[in-house]
């Protein structure tokens, strides 16, 4: 009876094992996934040409071209609150409520791109000109916060 036992706990160990093994990778594959991204383009003016990613891993990636504050390729893992806080921001757009395109008839201005995926919503929006209100504040507070509060450089 005893070795019956030992058998069977030996047999559980191992299934569970697998299992744990088969969660993990699945994690790690969806770790990567991309859940928001951000650029914006030059314009004839100092405007910032940028691009911005956010990962399931908690993986930020700026990458600033022209007139940003930081330069290149710039990653950081971001801490539990750094994220919630950076979500915060994206999740203050009601994405549902968007067009997929918004175009002005101004001239010299910066394009930006966005893409949200959360919650089996995967939204693309064009911007170029006049956007919601909800945008143009995630573009008024989104270079400030990875600057400061996520890279940690000193206001001017």
């Amino acid at each position: 009876m005893i070795k019956n036992f030992r058998l069977l706990l030996i047999i559980l160990l191992l299934v569970s094992c697998k299992q744990q093994q088969r969660l993990s990778a699945n994690a790690s594959e969806q770790d990567n996934e991309l859940l928001f991204s951000m650029s914006s383009s030059s314009c004839m003016g100092p405007c910032p040409v940028y691009e911005i990613a956010l990962y399931a891993d908690s993986t930020l990636v700026f990458k600033g071209e022209e007139n940003t504050k930081l330069q290149g390729l710039n990653q950081k893992k971001l801490s539990a609150g750094e994220f919630d806080a950076f979500m915060g921001l994206i999740k203050m757009v009601k994405w549902n409520e968007l067009n997929p395109r918004y175009v002005s008839d101004m001239s010299d201005l910066p394009s930006q791109e966005y893409y949200y995926n959360f919650e089996g919503n995967n939204i693309a929006v064009y911007k170029y000109g006049l956007e919601p209100k909800s945008l143009a504040e995630l573009n008024r507070a989104i270079l400030p916060f990875v600057y400061h509060d996520i890279f940690g450089m000193q206001k001017e």
